[in-house]
């Protein structure tokens, strides 16, 4: 039989489910007793029936049953009593541990919370760090293989990309181009006019160079005066307008952006096709044997009076 004290307790002591010891005790008491008087009515009825029924052996059945049932009694009580404080004590425990546990926490943490917030610090000052670094790194790469006068690629970037140009045409079936450009009598200029406006002129050569060629093509700074063009999937005639443009707007460009100089300063140059060369030697041998054609071709260009390109 359960009772229910949530509601019966509140009206006695006068506030709601809150319990002491002594008041949880005798909550469970009176719960006990009234579950031993209803077991133990109905034994002593069982008995009383038997001592109508046998009235002489009667007395000495219920004097031994009493004792019986006082024993159990006892032991009930004991079981009860050591049950009780057991459970109550070990719940006392518990939240004594829980206690001890969280401010144990708290300081710890508190104890802690500096170091983790300098190492958190650090992590992020690490991380910042390493950015910087990859992005020096990648500028560092970049720079490398850049003229710094023109900003073009230097012959750096010319060793780099022609594997890659070679193995795209062979895969794609297509012809590269490789032409070696020249300014004519460029000494005269540094000469007349100083290193300034020679530095001038490159810079606007090359800049003309890139207004003429296509977005797939490259250009390259390799010597002084001397500049490379890598074409990509290109044929006769297309290499052929794109140089006799670069004929008349050379002259013309340079002494109109350049006041200094009241000369005309031309180009020569020469171009060999990807198509002549076995083309799946080494790259490097093949960049060597195609820069030394080109070469032979620019010096016979200038040879032949200069402000020509020859194929």
């Amino acid at each position: 039989m359960k009772i229910n004290w949530n509601s019966f307790v509140p009206v006695c002591f006068g506030r709601k489910n809150e319990f002491t010891i002594f008041e949880k005790f005798c909550k469970v008491l009176v719960e006990f007793f009234i579950f031993i008087i209803i077991v133990f009515s109905m034994i002593w009825y069982m008995i009383f029936r038997f001592y109508l029924e046998y009235p002489i052996s009667a007395v000495f059945v219920i004097t031994t049953l009493f004792f019986i049932t006082n024993i159990i009694i006892m032991i009930m009580l004991l079981l009860f009593f050591c049950d009780f404080f057991y459970k109550e004590i070990t719940l006392k425990l518990n939240r004594i541990r829980e206690k001890i546990f969280k401010s144990d926490m708290v300081e710890l943490i508190s104890a802690n919370e500096e170091n983790a917030l300098e190492f958190i610090q650090l992590n992020q000052g690490m991380a910042h760090m390493m950015q910087k670094f990859n992005t020096l790194i990648r500028q560092e790469k970049k720079q490398s293989c850049i003229d710094p006068l023109t900003s073009c690629y230097n012959r750096r970037a010319m060793t780099i990309n022609f594997d890659y140009i070679v193995k795209k045409s062979v895969r794609e079936d297509k012809t590269f181009a490789l032409a070696i450009l020249d300014l004519d009598r460029f000494k005269r200029v540094n000469d007349t006019y100083g290193h300034n406006v020679g530095d001038k002129v490159l810079i606007e050569f090359s800049k003309i160079i890139k207004e003429n060629i296509r977005k797939c093509d490259f250009l390259y700074r390799i010597g002084g005066e001397e500049f490379l063009i890598i074409f990509t999937d290109i044929d006769d005639e297309k290499i052929k307008y794109i140089f006799s443009r670069l004929s008349k707007n050379v002259p013309y460009r340079l002494k109109k952006a350049i006041n200094e100089i009241d000369m005309e300063i031309t180009m020569s140059g020469g171009v060999v096709f990807s198509k002549e060369y076995d083309i799946n030697k080494d790259p490097k041998i093949l960049l060597d044997s195609m820069l030394k054609s080109a070469d032979e071709l620019l010096y016979k260009a200038k040879s032949d009076g200069r402000n020509r390109v020859y194929f």
